[in-house]
């Protein structure tokens, strides 16, 4: 991988690192196609793991009581997908502000070839 991608990789994931880290989510890897990673802003493809953190952690809840509706944090309203890609920095700056980070365990994306199958020890 090129050294030019793996610097704009870190300065991205650097952009949205919190002061002080609350909650870590650790990925296996990069994408491997150079356009998308998970704090590039433009992405607006393919960016299914943004999509799904950010409905699930920024949820809107009812106004209803605890008691009136015991499953209203399950059954809140998710922030639409195209309200999440064309407000894109915004999320993610409420995803640090609320000191969320997400790594990954690589700092390369894997292989293309690599299939979910093979041992990630054989590259």
């Amino acid at each position: 991988m090129e050294t030019q991608h793996l610097n704009r990789l870190k300065i991205a994931r650097e952009k949205y690192k919190p002061a002080k880290i609350s909650c870590l989510f650790i990925a296996e890897a990069p994408p491997s196609d150079p356009g998308r990673f998970f704090y590039f802003e433009e992405v607006r493809e393919q960016d299914f793991l943004y999509l799904e953190m950010m409905k699930v952690l920024f949820k809107e809840t009812t106004q209803e009581s605890e008691e009136e509706n015991p499953f209203r944090y399950i059954f809140g309203f998710e922030p639409s997908t195209s309200d999440l890609r064309n407000n894109k920095e915004s999320y993610l700056n409420k995803f640090k502000d609320k000191g969320y980070y997400l790594i990954d365990t690589l700092d390369s994306p894997m292989p293309y070839h690599i299939s979910r199958t093979q041992t990630r020890s054989n590259f």
